[in-house]
């Protein structure tokens, strides 16, 4: 029970570090430059907490009498996994895009959820490339599919460890659609960790999960923006999903991850 209680407390101080980063960071980028430079600043502040909670990451990792991350990072994944982690990321973007537009949710929920999208800030094209494409899904990776999962592996059983660390990340979003997405999302993210052994799966879906988001204005322009276009665009990104779901595992079975 000891062992428990400790993992999880490893587990969340860890969440919580990431989050408290995160708000001091905001917090003294609004002392600085003022509310609404800050709120535009947002970009910003990410990316540096990114930095910042990597490094924090990789010291806490080695103060550990039995390190989890270091053993992880080492296992790497061939070219051909990757690519096909990344197109998996790209279409399961555009297939939940396409299906929250086609489906008929509450009409606030759904803007409170596109309210919450971090892009389009008002911030440089190539500081939210490197800020939301780049290093915020490698830190994220690191912390939940890499320090948070292992911790609690070394105390759970895999399901209940995996389960745990799928809550963590999804509470971090917050708002119900994004709890529910990233509950999702997590569960994939934490499959292809598990199926590869390597964090570089999930980060090259998690890098193209995002970075799909700037091809969304020319997929829709090419739906025809209306309802039965989103439509064939939701089941053509499910297509994709189920056809990389499936060469993944083959990929696996032959032995090429």
């Amino acid at each position: 029970m000891e062992k428990k209680g400790r993992a999880v407390v490893l587990a969340l101080g860890a969440f919580f570090v990431m989050a408290f980063v995160q708000s001091m960071c905001m917090a003294l980028l609004s002392e600085l430059w003022g509310p609404e430079q800050a709120q535009a600043g947002q970009t910003l502040v990410l990316g540096l907490s990114a930095i910042i909670v990597t490094a924090l990451l990789a010291l806490a990792d080695k103060t550990l009498p039995q390190p989890v991350l270091r053993p992880v990072m080492r296992v790497s994944t061939d070219g051909l996994t990757a690519a096909v982690c990344a197109l998996l990321g790209a279409a399961a973007n555009c297939t939940l895009s396409a299906g929250l537009s086609v489906a008929s949710f509450n009409e606030q929920l759904l803007a409170e959820y596109t309210q919450a999208v971090p892009m389009g800030k008002g911030a440089a094209l190539w500081l939210e490339l490197a800020a939301y494409c780049l290093l915020i899904p490698v830190m994220e990776e690191m912390l939940f599919r890499g320090f948070i999962l292992d911790v609690l592996r070394q105390a759970f059983p895999l399901a209940a460890a995996a389960g745990l660390e799928c809550l963590i990340f999804a509470w971090g979003h917050g708002q119900i659609l994004w709890f529910l997405y990233a509950l999702a999302m997590g569960g994939v993210l934490t499959w292809l960790r598990l199926k590869t052994g390597s964090l570089y799966a999930p980060i090259a879906f998690h890098i193209a999960f995002n970075g799909a988001n700037y091809l969304q204005p020319w997929l829709y322009s090419a739906a025809g923006e209306n309802r039965q276009g989103l439509v064939v665009l939701f089941l053509a990104g499910l297509l994709v999903c189920l056809c990389t779901a499936v060469a993944l595992m083959r990929l696996r079975q032959k032995g090429k991850g």
